[in-house]
């Protein structure tokens, strides 16, 4: 027997009905209801819903919450759905308020209490998923997976450990080898990519987030994504209007591609537009999936859930400058000759955004990457924003608008403010925890996805005990011997 926080006994049937239908009914009625009855006083719904839940006493968070579960047993007999044995409409918001009771030292909602906790010992076997300890000396179990040859039985075991593993997963992909292939797709994160027509994974829609993701869609192209066919093995093109994928536009910086073809969504990630809205992954979740699916999100860590890329040496202000620079692009009138700070002149003859010019200098000079990182500072970022205006046409890249120094300057005080507001210590940014709640609620699967080592902060953040969390590393033996050193440290102290 359960017990209400008002005393009162629940049942174990009752409990367990709670706790496998009450999420998906939410989540069904706010998509489904919503989207057809939207002037009907299922506004009341969608405003609870998405309320700013820091901002709410906890005594009126649970009155509304029971007027909730109240205005969801009248919609249910709506849409053909049975209580079965619900105890009451109070007892139904009993996981409803265990789940948003919570909260971290910084605030923000964080749902781990409520969910069942499944052990690494008894959900992963080296054999079957044909993975290896790691000999860490750690609390955190972390294994080793080879996706070099990315091989459909690889690719298989990948998708299937992604799959069966019911808590937070975290995949540390080889940087060494997308390093020596000059950072192109065929050597990414290996994402698979399933046929609309193959049964054997279920009804299944794969999420994929990534700040770097590059339109080109080619294996030999520069990206992040290396997308291959779970069957096959063969890299998958993903540029728009090749293999059904068409491209959309969401919020003001986010650019998805969804696929007739594949059960595949991929999502070039903005940080600046996870900042400003609560619901940034949650949206995009319902706006690609079909209710019944499971969601399998593999998900970027710096600049796409975590404003800082320490891993690339930013600060928080820096990293929205660079994010900022990749959302404007620089038409030249003519072609012309960029200068900076003495080095090797650069010559601008067709379309770039301005991040991808910065890059194209250092690239040409003898600057590393630590030097290239102090260029993301206000006196910098407005020299050559005012050089390239004088001799070219600055658009936004998803309106083609123009865009001033003033908008730009405008653009990135808005997001510092907001940055403030919404993020933990860490710069996680509060749709992300909105997502990972999202996504537990109803049993979908999250794969932190990172070349770096700042995954760990996010798992810390996230859960409140990581013995749960699945740690692979994607051919551990292959990294080189700096990155090993640090990822072993990370776990080893």
């Amino acid at each position: 027997m359960e017990r209400e926080p008002d005393g009162s006994l629940l049942d174990a049937e009752s409990a367990t009905w709670v706790r496998t239908n009450l999420d998906p009914v939410l989540d069904r009625l706010a998509v489904q209801l919503l989207a057809s009855q939207p002037e009907t006083p299922l506004t009341f719904l969608r405003d609870v819903l998405e309320q700013d839940l820091r901002a709410k006493e906890a005594a009126a968070l649970r009155q509304e919450l029971e007027q909730l579960m109240d205005e969801v047993a009248h919609l249910e007999a709506g849409v053909g759905t049975t209580a079965g044995h619900c105890a009451s409409a109070s007892s139904s918001s009993l996981a409803a308020r265990k789940r948003l009771s919570h909260r971290d030292s910084d605030g923000i909602p964080c749902d781990e209490e409520a969910f069942e906790k499944i052990p690494i010992s008894k959900m992963t076997t080296e054999k079957e998923y044909n993975i290896t300890l790691l000999p860490f000396k750690s609390h955190v179990k972390v294994f080793n997976m080879d996706l070099s040859g990315a091989q459909p039985d690889e690719l298989r075991r990948y998708l299937r450990l992604s799959t069966d593993h019911a808590e937070l997963q975290v995949t540390t992909s080889c940087f060494s080898a997308w390093m020596k292939s000059k950072r192109t797709n065929g050597f990414a994160k290996v994402i698979p990519a399933v046929p609309q027509d193959n049964l054997e994974s279920g009804d299944c829609r794969i999420f994929f987030f990534d700040d770097n993701m590059e339109w080109e869609g080619l294996e030999t192209s520069g990206g992040i994504c290396n997308l291959r066919h779970l069957a096959t093995g063969k890299f998958v093109d993903f540029g728009e209007d090749t293999n059904g994928f068409t491209r959309h536009v969401h919020f003001k910086h986010t650019i998805v591609h969804s696929s007739s073809h594949y059960r595949n969504v991929l999502v070039k990630a903005s940080i600046l537009d996870a900042i400003q809205h609560p619901d940034y992954f949650t949206s995009i979740f319902n706006a690609f999936s079909e209710p019944g699916q499971t969601l399998i999100a593999y998900m970027d860590v710096n600049s796409t859930i975590v404003c800082a890329d320490t891993a690339q040496g930013k600060t928080e202000e820096a990293t929205l400058r660079s994010l900022l620079f990749e959302c404007i692009e620089a038409t030249p009138r003519e072609p012309f000759e960029l200068l900076w700070e003495g080095h090797r002149p650069l010559r601008v003859e067709k379309p770039k955004t301005l991040k991808q010019l910065v890059k194209d200098i250092q690239a040409g000079s003898s600057m590393d990457l630590g030097s290239l990182h102090t260029f993301w500072n206000e006196e910098s970022c407005n020299s050559i924003f005012e050089q390239l205006a004088s001799k070219a046409q600055l658009t936004w890249t998803r309106t083609g608008l123009p865009v001033t120094l003033q908008e730009y300057q405008n653009d990135l005080r808005e997001s510092m403010v907001s940055l403030a507001r919404v993020t933990n210590a860490d710069g996680l940014v509060e749709s992300w925890f909105n997502a990972y709640n999202f996504l537990r609620r109803g049993q979908h699967k999250i794969v932190l996805n990172s070349f770096g080592v700042d995954s760990r902060k996010v798992v810390q953040a996230t859960v409140q005990d990581e013995s749960y969390v699945l740690e692979v590393a994607i051919n551990f033996e292959k990294w080189s011997d700096r990155d090993a050193l640090a990822f072993r440290k990370l776990f080893e102290g």
